[in-house]
Order: structure tokens, then C-alpha cells, then sequence
């Protein structure tokens, strides 16, 4: 489980994962990732394979995840972050 928080510009950045907060927090550009498109559609987004899917290529994940969704946490209509739950079974 990741948590992103949207900044303004619509860049994210990776402020959680698995229940840990983390001290260095990794930026992604506007649009990048799962969150990222998230973020700009404001509409959760599921991918089955991410080693194939173009949009979930570009986020953070280990080798081992085969499958993640992504859903906004919004607020008065703004998505000001993600959560991003990833399975790693093969038979999800």
C-alpha cells in the first residue's frame, strides 16, 4: 500500500507505503504514474499488468507487483491524494 499526496501543480509525491511514513519523499512529475492519472482524472484507475500498462510503467513499485489500484482522496472536488493498494499474486 502507497500513499501520494497531490501538490498544487499537480505533481505527486510518495509521502507513505505499507502503514510507514517516509522521511524522503519521492516526486513524481504531473501526470506520472497511477497517481499521477489519478490525480488528473479524478477517478480511480485499476491495471491488471502493470509491467504492460504505459500509464502504471512510469510509477514505484517493486519487480513483484503484478496488478495495482489506484484511488483518489478527494476533498470539495480536489483530489489532494492517492492510495495505491498493489497485489503481487499472480492469480489476483
Amino acid at each position: 500500500v502507497l500513499g501520494f499526496e497531490v501538490m498544487n501543480d499537480g505533481s505527486t509525491r510518495l509521502i507513505a507505503e505499507n502503514g510507514t511514513a517516509l522521511s524522503a519523499h519521492k516526486l513524481f512529475n504531473k501526470g506520472q504514474g497511477l497517481s499521477g492519472y489519478v490525480a488528473r482524472m479524478k477517478r480511480a484507475y485499476y491495471s491488471n499488468s502493470v509491467k504492460r500498462d504505459p500509464i502504471a510503467s512510469t510509477g514505484v513499485r517493486e519487480d513483484i507487483v503484478e496488478a495495482e489500484l489506484c484511488m483518489p482522496i478527494m476533498v470539495d472536488g480536489s483530489v489532494i491524494g492517492t492510495i495505491n493498494i498493489q497485489s503481487t499474486k499472480k492469480d489476483r
